[in-house]
């Protein structure tokens, strides 16, 4: 049947016995011919930036996530032939098209969410097609498939050195994406915090800083070393004018003044008296911390008031997101540490089978959801031991028509059971499918996903061969 679209921001439609929430183009456009730039001009990007990669009748591009989170379609030409890439943020994929049907180009949208992945409606037909397989399910064309064509998820710095030449996507101006580098959401997708997220973390945050400024400001305002110690010989001199329990005492000061001191009501005078010298210690050293304290806490209510001044016509930036206590893409650093994006790890440990192919074991939980959805491609091969805690790998793989060799597949196979618990087992069962088979559920911990179409292999675990394998350090 065919599914009516109208004109309004929302609505529910009947769609292969569900009911199929469609969003118009109004709320979430395509990109139909989109700018290009060259690399040495994109400025922007930052070297751990997910871009999808497309090379095609001698032209090389790349379309970086965080403008395709805004559109999710890019409507590209290359030289004459029309190619559709599509991004779909919820299950991590990228896909490339040739748009073309009977010799007649198609230009893409989204229509909606099904089955927790994009739905796209091209604009000459109204004709509802799976983003993954590019199969028009309902409308005219129905039945009618797109011919894939390669199409790679990497990282800027990644693709960039293997295309020198490589144009990339030019951010276009677009009031209803001012947020550029993180989407169109307010959730969380792939590690990049939602538009209007950072607000309320401000609001959340704001109050801390300015009370610590407070308070710092009150130390500063405070009791002065000098005065606390002058009490403090005021005690011991007088310490026969001072009655045991309690809590203030009235003494002729040096200069024949009456001074009003408080006491701890448990101590005797000289005790009294040490309070004072200790007291008078710590406001020294305080007096020589508090005024580079009070600078930067200043400066970081400065730089919270101007990142929310800006936030809406450039997104929130990398520093704004680090006053909020927003941790590095690859999970925390350590206590107290910084790094820069510079030299921040890949969460992936990297290895080279015996047949030339790139193998990437996990670093850690953290570091597999970021391995797997957005280091790897959909065709890749993904292993894990079966029933046991363990690293998620990714055999680099291009072919779609045919599986890898046998000896590459045993070999990445091998690390993901080295990379386990049940590493030290003399047999273990190591999992493995397609990585685009392989999904996140909503709510869970780190790392757990749910693969579908699996084969196992068994292995037996051998360091010797991880030794031999490695390309890092």
């Amino acid at each position: 049947m065919n599914v009516p679209v109208r004109d309004e921001p929302f609505y529910i439609a009947a769609f292969a016995g569900t009911r199929l929430p469609v969003h118009t183009a109004t709320i979430m456009p395509a990109l139909v011919d989109p700018g290009f730039i060259p690399a040495k001009d994109a400025t922007g990007h930052r070297e751990r930036d997910g871009v999808l990669g497309v090379t095609l009748n001698g032209i090389t591009r790349a379309y970086p996530l965080w403008i395709m989170d805004n559109y999710h379609v890019a409507n590209d030409m290359f030289g004459d032939t029309p190619l559709a890439v599509i991004h779909c943020e919820r299950c991590s994929s990228g896909v490339a098209f040739l748009a073309t049907v009977d010799g007649r180009r198609l230009t893409f949208q989204v229509a909606g969410i099904w089955k927790m992945t994009l739905i796209i409606r091209d604009e000459q037909t109204s004709s509802f097609w799976s983003h993954s397989e590019g199969v028009a399910l309902d409308g005219p064309l129905k039945g009618t498939a797109l011919q894939r064509h390669p199409c790679y998820q990497t990282t800027w710095a990644e693709w960039r050195e293997r295309h020198g030449d490589t144009e990339v996507l030019f951010w276009p101006e677009n009031k209803l994406h001012r947020d550029g580098r993180h989407g169109h959401g307010a959730r969380d997708y792939m590690g990049r915090p939602g538009i209007r997220a950072v607000p309320d973390k401000c609001r959340n945050t704001s109050p801390a800083p300015e009370k610590r400024r407070a308070a710092l400001q009150r130390q500063l305002e405070g009791e002065s070393a000098d005065d606390l110690r002058n009490i403090g010989h005021l005690l011991l001199s007088r310490q026969r004018d001072v009655p045991k329990g309690v809590e203030s005492v009235s003494l002729e000061g040096f200069d024949g003044s009456e001074t009003d001191v408080r006491l701890d009501p448990r101590l005797d005078a000289i005790q009294n008296a040490e309070r004072f010298y200790d007291r008078a210690r710590r406001r020294e050293r305080a007096a020589r911390k508090i005024p580079g304290r009070l600078k930067l806490t200043t400066d970081r209510i400065l730089s919270l008031e101007a990142g929310l001044e800006t936030l809406r016509s450039t997104g929130p930036s990398d520093e704004l997101w680090d006053l909020l206590g927003g941790e590095p893409e690859h999970g925390r650093v350590g206590r107290g540490a910084r790094r820069t994006a510079d030299d921040s790890p890949l969460p992936y440990r990297r290895y080279r089978s015996s047949g030339g192919l790139e193998i990437r074991v996990g670093r850690s939980s953290r570091a597999n959801d970021s391995l797997t959805f957005r280091h790897s491609a959909p065709e890749d091969i993904w292993l894990h031991a079966r029933q046991a805690a363990g690293a998620h790998v990714i055999l680099r793989w291009e072919r779609r028509d045919q599986n890898p060799p046998l000896a590459d597949l045993t070999e990445a196979a091998l690390l993901a059971a080295l990379h386990s618990e049940a590493r030290h087992s003399g047999m273990v069962a190591v999992d493995w499918t397609r990585r685009k088979y392989v999904r996140k559920p909503r709510k869970v911990a780190p790392g757990a996903v749910i693969p579908e179409r699996v084969s196992t292999l068994f292995v037996e675990p051998d360091a010797a061969v991880a030794a031999r394998l490695s390309l890092d350090d």
